[in-house]
């Protein structure tokens, strides 16, 4: 299940998106211009869901919640790029380390105050505006924290 997953999940859509850029298609490493977001974004809320099936009928229960709480957060993140620009480096810092201490029984409650510091320096870097980093925080923390919460393991 292991290399499926990483293959759909992270290999495809990390050659598309280095393709793109060579192509063209995508402009810059950061996806700064929104309507270049569409299409990765799209292609990995797919490959999620397929996992998230697969994981259903193949997987434990808990890495089948977790697959469902990753393609819940890749659809919102497609859904508002359609419209909107969103922070998904604080939509990924934040899942990954609330998902982590939820796993690790919140033994890495420290990892936390790393979310300022990625906020910073989207800000700084002109990548987004506060908005946006708000947004990608109340995405990263809440889908996950709604996820597990709707599933009794929370």
């Amino acid at each position: 299940l292991g290399p499926s997953l990483a293959t759909l999940n992270l290999i495809i859509p990390t050659l598309l998106f280095f393709f793109f850029l060579r192509d063209g298609r995508i402009s810059d490493f950061d996806m700064t211009i929104r309507k270049e977001r569409r299409t990765i974004f799209g292609i990995s809320t797919m490959t999620l869901l397929f996992t998230a099936v697969l994981v259903y009928y193949v997987g434990t229960f808990h890495f089948f919640v977790l697959n469902v709480a990753a393609f819940l957060i890749a659809l919102t993140v497609f859904s508002v790029t359609l419209e909107w620009k969103i922070s998904v480096h604080m939509i990924l810092s934040c899942s990954a380390i609330f998902v982590a201490n939820y796993l690790l029984d919140w033994k890495l409650a420290w990892a936390f105050a790393i979310i300022p510091f990625v906020a910073f320096a989207r800000y700084y870097l002109k990548k987004h505006t506060i908005s946006q980093i708000v947004a990608g925080v109340i995405v990263g923390l809440g889908e996950p924290y709604l996820v597990l919460k709707f599933f009794n393991l929370i």
